[in-house]
């Protein structure tokens, strides 16, 4: 169910009109009636301003006649005023009759008529007649050009409204146009700090957070209201506006806080400056719900809505779009807390408004028939539901076409309401149908979003694979293509979407003379994208950008090399044809359980391929909460948490009661019997997966997984097919350890370096208890690792005997700085070696429990450390370089230097393309947040997109000294006996698990190729 947020934009009507002057006194006493009628209405008084102009009015009626310019200005004069007492029949007419006596007077193209014109537009676009608004400022557009010039400040008036207009009805690209054009006009006659470049720059702003451009929205909002607060102040109605759009923004961005902290001082604003019965009042009202409503607080989401629907029926026609609005949401709400007979009401009265306004073939109508769709089919008229949901289905074929993500969204709601009739063979095209264009729209979205905005992008689908693996999982006789599709999804989401992507773009930005092509493909994609979710789709123009597209893509593809593979999807059967006859595949998901309706269980599943198999088996594992309890028996992750997840067969302990699966069982028992005469399993993990390392699981005494299948651990199985590029050009190694990390000015500007090369290093904190919530404890500082210095000290050495070229920084000399100058320019060593402390820190919990309040936010940021509190998952992972304690326990960056916090997103911006090995010796590197089938956001992520082949990471507080001899036991089977990377990985866990027994010393590292 769509819950609609409304925009505050920015319309001009620019009502300053030049009148001429004639000397007859009683043209003089008639214009100096509407001038005082004027005055009147700027202090909303809009009796006494009618009563004035009607004055007026009929002077010049009685004198002059009907066709009479003076009697023409009466007649605009009061439409503005029904305008404002949303009286919009009536003004409509009057303007419409004031247009044809100017037409008649001045000609057609004067600018008396495009001041009318202007007023018609905003008029038109306010009581939902956007076809017809945009007309009218298409016809005040030309005239405003032609008679003043393309750099006057009225024809930049006239040129935003239209930008709206386009904006409103979905056509991004136009409305872009022309806003921009605006943004100049204005910078050249006003600045950059201006009221009126706060205006534009705000409607942008909304333009780019409808076609998810979310950082440069909030890159202008804030901009904007930096200005609006300077020149207008904070009790101001555009300061307000701005504050509305920012909340909308970040709703959607999902910090909630923020967002809410927005709305609420929007709302304090407007109630000061324009009062409680005003439309931008009531739209803030309603976004607010909006919010709670999303947030699951039906309760305080209620009399908001109820509010502002008041308040829009008070102050709009029962037709308007916004009222239809209201009424949906409310429909929406009511249906969540169990109002069943206001559900269909209110429904029933939204749907009858959007066909009066926007007749049947309009995409909101079909929205409210799928809201009704949905009430029925969750009420148990399930033929009722299906019969509404085949209509809403045509109309939005005919309107969007099928590229559009609501025709997607809808093919996946037709779909469940087969499944609940259990019509499974209607059921699963449907969904194949739908995950096709919503793969393509995301794989469009991939090219031009960032990494952030793609994020955001890519939640609008995660309830559309939820519905795919459920059906796999529920229907036994489901079709082959259903899991066939599975399988794809699952190469597309974790191998492609997100990590392709950045490669795709790394590779095209790195040949200079392919760069200024890439940027216009990009430009091209941005445009495809707005055209594909358009409300008035435009077929051909979509078929010009896609051969656009098309031609760049194959060009550019023919001049950087690697590029083309990077773009390509990869399907189950090529993963299968790669596969060796001892070999098999695994892809795992997890998902929220669908029966089709929502349930609170994430289940986990896996997608097995082997060479003997002609399709992919779809194998149900476990449901989340019985892995997440075994991960939880302890709160630190040490020695006690490793030792019992992994060792519980061998020391029969089961650690919260004796009905409690252990890991063997959760996952491997369903599994084993799958891989007959398997000897290799290549796999990709997906959820908390991401915190176990298959190879130590117990299967029997004594005997692990590592035992008897060589377990080789792939960030997606897309690498079988398009394995990492990589070209070896150097011997450099880079080694960080024996840090410093107490910050020592004398230590930090007295060695005086150059920062000119290139290199980078990690290891976690068993003393720092990052699940602790007290700020003391969570600031303590980092110790510093003496067994550190002595492994870097010692590969070192081992390193330069064997042909390396090492360069080793320790003490002071492992800053930030140098570390990111790391392949800058220059290609990165092949060895990268992090022997320091590392840090993750869960996802913050979203407070549900009551609303959320100013002071509440404020004390909180107040308190806690930005690396744990972000919202953003790579930033709450990192590693600890030198100096970092400084800005760990609090205290305000230094200017001219890095702060020693080296976060997971700026690990990702690094380019290690010619990177063999990453080794994050350290506590917890692999950790990061589940964020679905995506990944794992944390180094590891971070370390694939910089292009680092290997990775060796840590799953939990790994001994200090234990460690020290895994590396130097890794690095000599790897150099001096020659073996590959992966099997001098697993011969030295082996070599480590015969002197340490426990699991706690050998089991917490992983290699991730």
């Amino acid at each position: 169910m769509k819950r609609t947020c409304t925009f505050f934009l920015f319309l001009l009507p620019f009502l300053i009109k030049a009148q001429s002057i004639d000397t007859i006194k009683l043209i003089n006493e008639i214009d100096s009636l509407i001038t005082v009628s004027k005055d009147r209405i700027k202090k909303r008084d809009y009796d006494k301003a009618l009563i004035i102009n009607n004055v007026a009015k009929e002077k010049a009626l009685s004198v002059f006649g009907k066709r009479d310019t003076l009697y023409a200005d009466c007649l605009f004069n009061e439409g503005g005023i029904y305008q404002r007492t949303r009286q919009m029949s009536k003004a409509e007419e009057l303007y419409n009759e004031t247009l044809s006596i100017r037409e008649v007077a001045f000609g057609d193209d004067h600018l008396e008529c495009a001041s009318v014109l202007n007023h018609l537009g905003i008029l038109y676009r306010r009581t939902g007649k956007y076809e017809n608004a945009k007309q009218a400022y298409l016809r005040a557009k030309k005239i405003r050009g032609k008679q003043l010039g393309k750099d006057d400040r009225r024809y930049a008036v006239v040129l935003n409204n239209l930008g709206i207009a386009y904006l409103q009805m979905g056509q991004f690209e136009e409305s872009e146009e022309n806003l921009l054009e605006v943004k100049r006009i204005r910078k050249t006659i006003y600045g950059t700090d201006h009221p009126l470049y706060a205006e534009i720059i705000s409607n942008l702003a909304v333009l780019f957070v409808e076609g998810q451009r979310y950082e440069e929205a909030e890159k202008y909002l804030v901009e904007a209201k930096a200005i609006q607060d300077k020149k207008l102040g904070k009790e101001s109605e555009d300061y307000a506006k701005s504050l509305g759009n920012l909340g909308i923004l970040y709703r959607y961005l999902g910090q909630y806080e923020e967002s809410e902290k927005c709305y609420l001082e929007a709302i304090e604003i407007l109630e000061k400056v324009i009062g409680t019965d005003h439309p931008y009042y009531a739209t803030n009202l309603d976004n607010l719900g909006a919010l709670y409503f999303h947030m699951g607080l039906f309760k305080e989401a209620e009399p908001l809505y109820q509010k502002s629907k008041t308040v829009r029926e008070k102050t709009l026609e029962k037709d308007h779009p916004d009222y239809s609005s209201s009424l949906n949401n409310l429909g929406i709400l009511y249906h969540k807390t169990g109002n069943q007979d206001s559900t269909e009401i209110c429904l029933k009265e939204a749907k009858d408004i959007r066909e009066k306004i926007g007749g049947k073939e309009n995409p909101d109508y079909a929205n409210t028939l799928e809201d009704l769709a949905i009430f029925y089919s969750e009420t148990g008229k399930n033929e009722e539901a299906l019969k509404l949901q085949l209509e809403a289905e045509k109309i939005y074929k005919k309107a969007l076409g099928e590229k559009h993500p609501r025709y997607a969204q809808c093919l996946k709601y037709l779909a469940e309401f087969y499944l609940n009739l259990r019509q499974f063979d209607s059921a699963e095209p449907l969904i194949i149908h739908a995950n096709t264009i919503q793969k393509e729209i995301l794989t469009n979205a991939s090219r031009h979003l960032s990494e952030r905005e793609l994020s955001a992008h890519t939640q609008l689908f995660s309830e559309d694979l939820n519905l795919l693996y459920s059906l796999c999982q529920t229907n036994n006789t489901a079709q082959n293509s259903l899991v066939n599709t599975a399988f794809d999804n699952a190469l597309f989401h974790k191998g492609f979407l997100l990590m392709a992507s950045q490669q795709v773009k790394s590779l095209a930005l790195s040949d200079s003379s392919s760069t200024k092509q890439f940027e216009r493909l990009i430009a091209f994609h941005r445009r495809l994208s707005d055209e594909y979710v358009a409300s008035q789709v435009d077929q051909k123009k979509i078929m010009e950008l896609e051969k656009k597209v098309n031609i760049l893509e194959k060009t550019i593809t023919r001049n950087v090399a690697g590029f083309g593979e990077a773009l390509r999807q990869v399907n189950w059967e090529e993963v299968k044809a790669k596969l060796k006859p001892e070999e098999a595949a695994i892809e795992f998901v997890h998902y929220n359980f669908l029966k089709p309706q929502r349930t609170d269980s994430i289940m986990y599943a896996a997608l097995i391929i082997r060479p003997d198999l002609e399709e992919p088996k779809f194998i149900p594992l476990f449901e989340e909460k019985s892995l997440d309890s075994l991960l939880n028996i302890h709160t630190q992750r040490e020695s006690a948490y490793a030792n019992s997840l992994y060792d519980i067969l061998d020391r029969g302990v089961v650690p919260v009661s004796q009905s409690t699966k252990t890991l063997y069982q959760l996952i491997w028992e369903p599994i084993e019997k799958e891989l007959p005469a398997i000897k290799t399993v290549l796999y990709s993990p997906t959820g908390l997966l991401h915190r176990i390392n298959l190879s130590a699981i117990s299967l029997e005494f004594q005997v692990t997984v590592a035992d008897r299948f060589k377990m080789v651990q792939k960030a997606s199985l897309r690498e079988l097919v398009i394995p990492a590029q990589l070209t070896i050009n150097n011997n450099d190694a880079l080694l960080y350890g024996g840090l410093t990390y107490n910050f020592d000015s004398t230590g930090f500007f007295g060695s005086n370096e150059e920062l000119t090369t290139q290199y980078l290093a990690t290891r976690g904190s068993s003393q720092l208890k990052l699940s602790d919530n007290n700020t003391a404890t969570r600031r303590q500082a980092f110790r510093q690792l003496l067994h550190s210095d002595q492994e870097v000290t010692r590969l070192t050495n081992f390193l330069d005997s064997h042909g390396f070229i090492p360069v080793i920084r320790k003490g002071f000399m492992g800053t930030e700085d140098f570390l990111k100058t790391v392949g800058a320019g220059i290609s990165s060593p092949r060895i990268l070696h992090l022997a320091t402390h590392g840090y993750f820190f869960e996802d913050p919990p979203l407070k549900t429990e009551k609303v959320l309040t100013k002071p509440l936010m404020a004390k909180a940021v107040e308190n806690e450390l930005v690396f744990k509190i972000s919202d953003q998952p790579m930033v709450r992972a990192g590693l600890i370089l030198s100096g970092g304690n400084y800005a760990w326990q609090g205290n305000d960056p230094i200017p001219g230097i890095e702060d020693g916090i080296f976060t997971a997103y700026e690990f990702s911006q690094m380019n290690l393309t010619n990177t063999e090995l990453v080794v994050l010796s350290a506590c917890e590197t692999g950790l990061g947040d589940i964020k679905g089938n995506e990944g794992i956001y944390g180094l590891q992520r971070a370390a694939k997109i910089a292009g680092a082949k290997y990775l060796i990471m840590s799953l939990w507080q790994v001994p200090d000294a234990q460690t020290k001899k895994l590396m130097t036991i890794f690095y000599s089977k790897w150099l001096e006996e020659k073996m590959t990377i992966p099997d001098a990985f697993r011969s030295a866990q082996e070599e480590l698990r015969e002197m340490y027994e426990i699991p706690y010393f050998w089991a917490g590292f992983v290699l991730l190729e």
